[in-house]
């Protein structure tokens, strides 16, 4: 009886499965993307030199179904030096000198 249980079991979770692999399989042939969510992933972070990017996938097939540009981030910049001659940018480690004639060099990583 108890073997008889086990073999049973065994039979009913392969027929789901093969159901479920078909259905799923079947779903992603026949998508019309409407399956959007309100989900975003982000495939490059912002900063304060560089622009990120992130998109927005389909549920069911996990087709790329918008892609939009995140702006770049602001340094935040902190004095360094005394007489305000040079600033660190704590985010990115960038620095930005006062040259000798007033204006300002930047260096970024």
């Amino acid at each position: 009886m108890e073997k008889l249980k086990k073999e049973v079991t065994i039979v009913l979770l392969a027929i789901m499965m093969t159901m479920v692999f078909f259905a799923n399989a079947q779903a992603k042939a026949g998508c019309n993307h409407k399956h959007t969510g309100r989900t975003w992933i982000i495939a490059e972070k912002a900063n304060c030199n560089h622009t990120g990017r992130k998109k927005q996938l389909c549920v069911r097939c996990r087709k790329v179904l918008l892609e939009k540009v995140i702006t770049r981030t602001k340094h935040k910049w902190k004095l360094t030096r005394k007489r305000r001659t040079r600033y660190d940018c704590m985010k990115c480690g960038g620095v930005k000198l006062k040259n000798e004639y007033g204006g300002w060099s930047y260096y970024f990583p």
